[in-house]
């Protein structure tokens, strides 16, 4: 199989030829319309080579003499002088170099591009990856395949990984590079109803490590079809939810096989006897807890003039349903009658809706149950049973 190597000699870039009688008696030995094009490509070759000298885009001589190019300045140099006999761009203004596979009857083209690294270091084999620099050709970006580890213990790159690699790994300004998965249409299509569409649908900043999805109000859903796991063993961790006016979290409180939903609450961990952080200081706080140390289930508040939270409704572990602040109302929240618990009599202390029942926790004979009899929004007509 033929070769071409290309290299800088004395400021032209030289491309040798060789292996063309291998490359011939092949052809021979193939039907005789590969042969006939094999033949016309290795001309071609020849004549690129030859009329190189007169083409006005190519400031360097093209030549069939020549060896290996000495460094890598001269690799890049032969490249860039003689990109336009690489592949002309498909789109001016938008492509430097292309790379095309032609239309064949006779072969089945896998890969366009291949990259292979077999050199070995003291870390392993070098990475087959692909290195992205910015104007002044510092590294902001690399993709590829990871033979080696370069970082430890066992963080970044580790063997056998395909790796996107974003950040500021060589410099320390403030040019840091971060992901994006963006998703573009042109307007007209078929889809985003016609309009023109672009979106980061997956974003990843390297500046604070936060990652960020969205279907931008499509008719798509982020959608997890497998099991979730969030956090790790021994360390509790918080998930949020940010919604349009209202902050909610989930998270273990403590090591306690307590696990604690709450709204504008921050210092989920806290306990109750401890004074509450809030994201909005003008609404109320609400937690629902189960298990922990006391295996409980409790529903928790705190209105927006308290600090401390509050428990309203609680089942212990001997599946007791428990109201600690002692009231019931039954029907709608407003008139419904109310079944209530507290110490001493409530005639003047305590306003129901007729109908209601009181419970007199130091009560005695013919005054242990009180019934509501008249004055349906005052303290008095309770009546003992």
């Amino acid at each position: 199989m033929a070769d071409v190597i290309v290299r800088v000699v004395e400021g032209r870039t030289v491309v040798q030829v060789a292996g063309a009688e291998a490359l011939l008696a092949l052809a021979a030995s193939a039907t005789r319309e590969n042969a006939e094009r094999a033949e016309a490509a290795l001309n071609e070759i020849k004549d690129i080579a030859l009329n190189a000298p007169d083409a006005p885009s190519i400031a360097n001589k093209v030549d069939l003499d020549g060896g290996n190019i000495p460094d890598i300045d001269a690799f890049r140099e032969a490249i860039g002088a003689g990109r336009d006999y690489l592949q002309p761009p498909f789109e001016e203004g938008r492509n430097y170099v292309a790379l095309s596979v032609p239309e064949t009857d006779w072969a089945f083209i896998d890969n366009v591009l291949s990259i292979q690294n077999k050199s070995v270091g003291p870390l392993g084999r070098g990475n087959a990856a692909i290195n992205f620099l910015d104007s002044a050709g510092v590294e902001r970006a690399a993709a590829g395949y990871s033979r080696n580890k370069a970082l430890a213990p066992d963080i970044g790159y580790g063997p056998n990984i395909y790796y996107i690699e974003i950040g500021n790994p060589f410099t320390t300004d403030a040019e840091a590079t971060d992901f994006a998965l963006i998703v573009t249409h042109k307007a007209g299509g078929p889809f985003w109803g016609g309009a023109a569409t672009a979106y980061k649908a997956i974003s990843v900043s390297s500046q604070n490590g936060s990652i960020e999805m969205t279907t931008n109000g499509g008719l798509g859903a982020i959608s997890l079809r497998d099991d979730v796991y969030f956090g790790y063993d021994g360390s509790p961790r918080t998930v949020h939810f940010n919604m349009a006016s209202t902050r909610a979290r989930l998270r273990e409180r403590g090591n306690a096989n307590q696990f604690v939903l709450a709204t504008n609450l921050i210092n989920m961990a806290a306990p109750l006897d401890v004074a509450i952080v809030r994201d909005d200081d003008t609404v109320s706080s609400w937690a629902m807890s189960i298990g922990g140390g006391a295996d409980r289930f409790s529903i928790q508040r705190a209105a927006v003039s308290e600090t401390l939270m509050e428990e309203l409704l609680a089942i212990d572990d001997i599946d007791q349903v428990i109201l600690p602040k002692g009231v019931m109302r039954l029907g709608d929240g407003v008139t419904g009658p109310m079944l209530l618990s507290g110490l001493g009599a409530p005639a003047g202390s305590v306003a129901a809706p007729i109908g209601s029942l009181y419970l007199r926790r130091d009560g005695g004979a013919d005054a242990a149950l009180y019934i509501k009899e008249s004055d349906p929004t005052g303290s008095s007509g309770w009546v003992a049973a």
